[in-house]
């Protein structure tokens, strides 16, 4: 569950109104760190001071956004047959999520103003731009997706697709090979992803100096899974 935003208040304004704007930078830099890494930035004794109240904020809301998580996803599970595909289900919908009635779902979907910010598994933006871009998204495909999610974080499960999407290879065996050799590369983040695969594409093209590929060769070099 990766939160996309966090938020301030105007009441912690006087905590930067009392730093110099070098230091109200410092300040900001160090909570972006924090919220994407939850890692602290080397900081001054100061501004390590100036930074707890805030934190403390911070960390309130990220465990109220967690238990937001947690009973949207268990109020979805209720509505919803688990056999039917996440995507049909349109679990984009889950504002109006906390009450066991048909009329909220009717009434979000009519309203059309309520779009979920990612929080029941993450995986909504992948379902999205893989119907849009590349097919449609079968139970089966929807299955593999969730299993590489479980290893590979949601930028790097986009990154794969959008490689697919760059090469014309829009199929779903094409993807998963790319996915199963991060995988097996141990592969974490989206920059170790981007490294393997500009190795990829380096090592392809100096082959192709030696003798001409044809296609079913090039894609053996994502395909060794």
């Amino acid at each position: 569950m990766q939160k996309n935003g966090f938020i301030l208040y105007v009441e912690q304004k006087e905590i930067f109104d009392m730093l110099t704007d070098e230091e109200a930078g410092k300040l900001i830099k160090n909570i972006y760190s924090y919220e994407a890494t939850g890692k602290e930035l080397e900081l001054e004794k100061s501004l390590k001071i100036a930074f707890q109240p805030i934190k403390q904020v911070l960390d309130k809301n990220r465990e109220k956004y967690v238990e937001k998580c947690k009973q949207n996803k268990a109020n979805i599970e209720k509505r919803w047959n688990k056999n039917t595909s996440v995507y049909e289900r349109k679990i984009l919908y889950t504002n109006y999520t906390d009450k066991d009635n048909d009329n909220d779902k009717d009434n979000n979907i009519k309203n059309n103003n309520s779009i979920s910010d990612g929080c029941v598994d993450g995986l909504e933006k992948i379902f999205e731009f893989y119907k849009s871009n590349i097919g449609q998204i079968t139970p089966y495909i929807e299955k593999l997706l969730r299993k590489f999610s479980e290893n590979l974080n949601q930028d790097i499960l986009l990154y794969a697709l959008e490689i697919s999407v760059e090469a014309n290879q829009r199929n779903f065996r094409y993807i998963k090979a790319i996915l199963n050799n991060w995988s097996k590369a141990n592969i974490r983040t989206l920059e170790e992803a981007k490294k393997e695969s500009k190795k990829k594409n380096s090592t392809a093209q100096g082959k192709s100096l030696e003798r001409k590929y044809n296609e079913n060769e090039f894609k053996k070099l994502y395909a060794n899974d």
